[in-house]
Parts: C-alpha cells; sequence; structure tokens
C-alpha cells in the first residue's frame, strides 16, 4: 500500500483528532463542565466560605494543610426537645451500639479528659441521631438560615470569595456552610471515593477548583470550575470520635479545564484562554478577569470566584495533551495503526518468520527469547519471541491465563536487549503485579514508578538521575548448562518430529493413529466391548487408502448381518455326524460338490422310477433296455452313506431340515462368494494381534525409557 504524504495528512490528521476529542467528556454529564453547586445533597462536593482564594492557592502550592472547619453547632434551644419518647429511644439505642462511646463510658477514670470525650461522643450521636429522625428543626439545617446562623458567629457565609494579594495568608482552618455531622460525613465520603480511585486506577480524582463560569445552553445554567488543583483530603480522630479532616495539595501544579475550552470553542466559537501555570504564583484574579472579558459577549455568562472540593475525573487528560496530532502524524506506529501503511519490507528481517507455537524450540525463534523471568507456555513464549522480532500485538485471554507473565518476560528481554519500556495499565493491581516480578528477578533497580500516589515531580527527577547512567542488565551465565539444555531440546525435538510425520496413503502421524486408537478402546469399553477377540494385524495397513478401509467395512457388515439369524449351535449339530464344519472352507467345497452330485443323481433317479416311464405293455427287449438304463443310473449314484448318516436320514427328510437344509447351502453360497471378495483384496489370511500382556510389558519397557538411549 501506497500513501502520499498529502493523502496521510488528509487522513491521519482528522482521524487523530477525533482520537482526541474522544478523551474528553463533552456532555454536561461531566461534573468538569456541570458542577452540581446547587444542590444540597451531593456526597461528592464542599463548598468553602470565608477565606481569600488566592491566599489558599498560595498556601497549598506552596505545601501548607489546612483543616476544614464546620459551622458551631447551634444552641440547644435551637434544635428539636429532647422530650418525644422516640428520640430519647434512638439515642440511648445509639449509645448503647457505638462502641466509641461504650470504650469511653466502660473507663471509669472520672478526669476531666474522660468526661469531655464522653460529651463530644454524646453530642455526636444526638446530632446524628436527630438527623436521621428527621426531628431536625429547618430552621437549624436550611441553606438560609444557616447563613443567618454563619452570620451571627462572625462567619461571612458568601461562597463569593476575595481574591486581594498578599498579606500573611490564610490563617486556621477553611469552612464549610454545613453543621458538623453533615460536613464530617461529605468529607469522608470525598475521601474515600478519592482513596479508592488511587488503590484501583493510580488516578487522584480529588481536586480543588478555583472559581467557576457559569454558562448556560438550552434555558440551562451550569457552573464549570476553571483552574483546578490536585489535592489529598487526611483524617485524623480523637478521643470522642470527632473526625478531624486536613486539607492539602498532593502535587504542586494546578492544571487548567480543558474540557471546558474544548466545549466553548465546538458549540460556541469561543476561545477560552488559558492561565499562566508555570509561573510562581498563579495570577487568580487576572485570569478570571480575563475569562469574563472573553464570555463579556454572552449574555447571562459570568464568573464567579468560588472554591469548592469535588471530585473529578481527568484520567484522559494526560492522553489527550499527548496526542497533538501535528507531533505524534509521523510516528510508524500511529501510521500502522491509522493508515494501515506500514509494508513488511518495514519490518526487521526476523520478523518474517511467525513464532507459532509448534515452532517455539525451533534455533531461529528461540534465540529472540534469551531469558525467561517468569513461567511461559508455548502460546506465551510465541508471544514473546514474535514482540522481540518487533512485531506489534493485542494479546487476549480471561483472568488468570498469563498475560501479567507474558508482559513480565516482554519487559525483561526488552531490558536485556538495551530497549526502553512504557509500561501502561488501567488498574493499579496489574502495574503492582509485573512490578514485584521484576523486582523479584533483580531488575528492580531500572523500573521507574510514577503512578504511585506518594510520588510527586521531584521525587521522579530523583529517580531518573538515580538511573540515567545504569547500564543495561547483563544477561545471566549458563554456559555448560545452556548446551545440555540445547542437545536435549533438539532430541526431544527430533522425537517430536518423528511421532508426527505424517505416513501412509492417508498421511496420518504416529500420533493421530495412537490417539484414535486409544479413542476407539475408550468408545469399546463404554459400551462393554471386549477388543482383544476382535484385534487382527494387517499388512501394509499403510497402503490402504480411507475408500479401501470403508468398502471392507461394509463387506464385513454385510456378512455380519446374514450370520446374525442363524443358529450357529443347532447348525454344527447338523454338520457334525458329517464331519464338515461350516468355518472349514475346504469342508465346505466338498460339501457342497458333494450335494450338487445327489442332487442330479437323486433327479435322475426319480425320473427313471417314474411309473409313467415302465408302460406295462413292454416287450422282452423293451424291459432288458429299461433295466440297463436303470443299472447305468445306479451305478452313476455316489457312496451310500454310513450308520452314522443312515441315522440322519430321517431327521434330513423332515420338511423343517430341508427347508433349513436349503437356507445353509444359500448362505454357503454366498458365504464363498464373501470369501472370495475378501480374498481377491487381502494378500493373505490376517493374523492376530499381540496378546494385552505384549503390549502391557511394552508399555512398561517405554515408561523407563530415557532419553539418549536410542
Amino acid at each position: 500500500m501506497t500513501v502520499t504524504p498529502t493523502a496521510d495528512a488528509a487522513y491521519i490528521l482528522p482521524t487523530l483528532e477525533g482520537f482526541r476529542n474522544k478523551l474528553l467528556d463533552l456532555t454536561t454529564r461531566n461534573n468538569l463542565l456541570n458542577l452540581s453547586l446547587k444542590s444540597q445533597r451531593t456526597a461528592r462536593l464542599l463548598r468553602f466560605v470565608d477565606c481569600n482564594l488566592q491566599a489558599i492557592l498560595d498556601g497549598l502550592t506552596s505545601g501548607r494543610q489546612y483543616s476544614l472547619g464546620a459551622l458551631p453547632e447551634p444552641p440547644k434551644e435551637k434544635q428539636a426537645t429532647l422530650d418525644d419518647a422516640a428520640v430519647e429511644a434512638a439515642l440511648e439505642k445509639a449509645r448503647s451500639e457505638d462502641p466509641l462511646y461504650q470504650q469511653i463510658l466502660a473507663n471509669g477514670d472520672s478526669d476531666e479528659a474522660r468526661q469531655k470525650a464522653l460529651a463530644q461522643a454524646d453530642d455526636r450521636l444526638r446530632a446524628s441521631v436527630l438527623e436521621d429522625l428527621g426531628k431536625a428543626a429547618n430552621d437549624t439545617q436550611s441553606a438560609k438560615n444557616l447563613s443567618a446562623w454563619a452570620e451571627k458567629q462572625g462567619i461571612n457565609p458568601s461562597y463569593s470569595l476575595p481574591l486581594a494579594k498578599g498579606g500573611k495568608g490564610h490563617q486556621g482552618s477553611i469552612r464549610a456552610l454545613l453543621l458538623d455531622p453533615r460536613m464530617e460525613r461529605v468529607a469522608e465520603s470525598i475521601r474515600k471515593q478519592a482513596q479508592s480511585s488511587i488503590e484501583e486506577t493510580g488516578n487522584n480524582i480529588l481536586y480543588l477548583a478555583f472559581g467557576c463560569l457559569e454558562w448556560s445552553e438550552k434555558n440551562r445554567s451550569f457552573f464549570a470550575p476553571l483552574i483546578l488543583l490536585p489535592a489529598e483530603l487526611t483524617r485524623t480522630a480523637n478521643r470522642g470520635g470527632a473526625k478531624t479532616f486536613y486539607l492539602g495539595a498532593s502535587d504542586d501544579a494546578p492544571v487548567a479545564n480543558v474540557t471546558l475550552k474544548e466545549r466553548l470553542r465546538r458549540d460556541f466559537g469561543i476561545e477560552l484562554p488559558m492561565p499562566d501555570l508555570s509561573a510562581d504564583v498563579v495570577d487568580l484574579e487576572g485570569y478570571l478577569k480575563a475569562v469574563a472579558q472573553s464570555v463579556s459577549d454572552v449574555e447571562g455568562w459570568q464568573v464567579h470566584p468560588y472554591l469548592n472540593l469535588a471530585l473529578f475525573n481527568f484520567s484522559g487528560l494526560g492522553l489527550y495533551e499527548d496526542l497533538i496530532p501535528e507531533s505524534v502524524q509521523g510516528s510508524p506506529l500511529v501510521r500502522q495503526l491509522l493508515a494501515a501503511e506500514v509494508s513488511d519490507d518495514e519490518l526487521p528481517e526476523e520478523a518474517d518468520v511467525i513464532a507459532e507455537d509448534v515452532h517455539v524450540d525451533q534455533p531461529e525463534i528461540a534465540e529472540r527469547v534469551p531469558v525467561l523471568i517468569a513461567q511461559a507456555d508455548a502460546s506465551q513464549f510465541a508471544a514473546v519471541a514474535d514482540v522481540m522480532a518487533g512485531r506489534s500485538m493485542v494479546i487476549e485471554g480471561p483472568p488468570g491465563t498469563g498475560k501479567s507473565q507474558t508482559i513480565t518476560n516482554i519487559i525483561a528481554n526488552a531490558l536485556y536487549a538495551g530497549k526502553r519500556i512504557l509500561f501502561v495499565a488501567e488498574k493499579k493491581v496489574a502495574l503492582d503485579v509485573v512490578y514485584t516480578r521484576l523486582s523479584e528477578a533483580g531488575l528492580k533497580p531500572y523500573c521507574l514508578r510514577i503512578e504511585s500516589d506518594k510520588a510527586n515531580k521531584r521525587q521522579v527527577y530523583d529517580e531518573l538521575a538515580e538511573r540515567i547512567d545504569l547500564t543495561a542488565p547483563v544477561r545471566p551465565r549458563r554456559d555448560g548448562v545452556q548446551d545440555v539444555f540445547n542437545e536435549l531440546r533438539q532430541e526431544l525435538n527430533h522425537f517430536a518430529a518423528l511421532l508426527n510425520q505424517p505416513h501412509g496413503h492417508e498421511e496420518q502421524s504416529q500420533h493421530d493413529l495412537l490417539w484414535q486408537e486409544l479413542q476407539l478402546r475408550c468408545e469399546l469399553t463404554a459400551a462393554s466391548v471386549d477388543p482383544s477377540p476382535y484385534e487382527v494385524e494387517i499388512l501394509e495397513a499403510c497402503s490402504n487408502s480411507k475408500q479401501r478401509i470403508e468398502r471392507n467395512s461394509q463387506l464385513l457388515d454385510g456378512l455380519a448381518r446374514l450370520l446374525h439369524g442363524l443358529d450357529r449351535q443347532q447348525l454344527e449339530q447338523t454338520f457334525q455326524p458329517l464331519g464338515v464344519l461350516p468355518t472349514d472352507a475346504l469342508s465346505r467345497e466338498a460339501l457342497l460338490d458333494q450335494a450338487a452330485q445327489w442332487a442330479a443323481a437323486l433327479g435322475a433317479l426319480e425320473h427313471a422310477l417314474s411309473p409313467h416311464s415302465v408302460p406295462a405293455n413292454l416287450t422282452l427287449e423293451q424291459l432288458r433296455l429299461s433295466a440297463n438304463n436303470t443299472v447305468t443310473i445306479a451305478s452313476r449314484l455316489p457312496d451310500p452313506l454310513g450308520a452314522d448318516g443312515e441315522a440322519l436320514l430321517p431327521v434330513l427328510g423332515t420338511p423343517a431340515i430341508a427347508r433349513m437344509a436349503q437356507t445353509l447351502l444359500e448362505a454357503l453360497q454366498l458365504d464363498a462368494e464373501l470369501e472370495a471378495e475378501v480374498s481377491r483384496r487381502f494378500v493373505r489370511r490376517p493374523d492376530p494381534l499381540p496378546t494385552v500382556e505384549t503390549i502391557q510389558t511394552l508399555v512398561a519397557a517405554l515408561s523407563q525409557w530415557r532419553l539418549g538411549s536410542l
């Protein structure tokens, strides 16, 4: 296939751009475009008040952590009364079932610390019970009255935060407009979901969003974050069971909302400005003004200085930024995947031979894989050999089929070949398995993990500096062991080749014939048939074609059908006095000749002795001639039967025996015809196969046979 540069660009560039856009979810289901700020019950979002937006960003990027604070509890009279019996019963039950409360209660000390811890635990259980039973008064839980309560406490309840620069920075905690039980549950839910994502995929999805763009479509308003800082949320618990959460930055590099930029460009023709994130201090106020200026012509759109903690999925952002069409279109791999352009001439010479499973022991294929650090069967070895030959492939298989083992062997052989490998997996556990196996094989210094939630850019840079001067790992020396291994493998390959060499007219191997015989024996055993009486030896059996074997089988089936209705015992008793057996071919022929002679002689005698053949008015000369004729006919009769034969005459004279004799004669004639047909097809009569004991002796000898004894 030949592709011109113009046609190549005309096809690859749009295709790459389409792939990039698929990495971004541009629907309003994505909270990068639609942050649910109006929902009061979401467990994936915390909104903060009473802090400086610029100061929080500067503090977090400099390594500082902030504790999360909630509104203080309203006075007791503002809450639901405890006179209700249901509330009292639920509170008592919660106290008895709460292990932490019971642990504090069991402590017999009467010190002030115990009393304080007991009071904190009681307040925590009281608030939880009131909310669960719906007894908490609306005036203490609604957003409107929470704002009023915050103002009474000297807390600014506005979500629009100041952007003033300078000063000493933000001191103390950052507050959410929630009471403590609610804030604690939301923070814990966010923390668990973020931690689960890190453990399963290695991706941190917890971000602190600075600033929001309020935009609308089809009379619906949406809020999209503008600058996002990767964050981590940790938790500590005090003796009373209350939890304290600390918010910090997991990486010192904030990111812009590329998804919002692409959506505004595609659907509204608006070019969203990108912030200068390479500066030591990000100018939030300047950037928010620039965004407001870019959307000033759209009615109803505005920028808000909000601060929100939420979960965002950025898994495709890195790929989106890497897949710049102008940069990657020259990659041979990209052209091979998108344009099917790579021909066999562009592959290495050793890639001409595909390493099929049955060929992995061939020297030209085995030498591609100098080392195995994990077990590999034939299919896995073939995959490693093909990759080392320069082929690209997809390896599929259900869990537990050795995909990670194959990847481990591929990486190890590539390292020994002086290559660099990038291993990417969707699940973090897959990375851990391969990394552990490489470490156990002594290749840990050559592995750089960059997916860890504990790693940051500085640590990655330091580990790169340690590994930049490493030389390629040295292959393990095997020397004599390798020579012995090669000799044994060559003997086994020769033995396997003999077993699989085709023979005979049908070109079947000994391996196939042995399995066919075993299958037939299993079928006969399942049918309770002993095959030993039916074993025959066929000379030059390999010269028989499948059609000839089927024809012989049909003849034998016909003979079996003829003999099926005969009473063998009665047949033998009938012929025993004559000294003839039906199974004796020569005796059968003599019996047939004798029966034919008797039939002809008896027919002539019957004709001669007929009453019509001797008229009453014969002359003497006529009688003399008739007598001579009778004597002549009588002289032609065969010898009379002996005493034993005469004893059979009454039996043989019955109609039943006559019919049986006629049937026997017909069967014998057909048997003679079948035997002639079989004799014409076989050179000589088959000899029986060896006895079972002989075969068992042969099997025992083969079990004791050792390689190299041939």
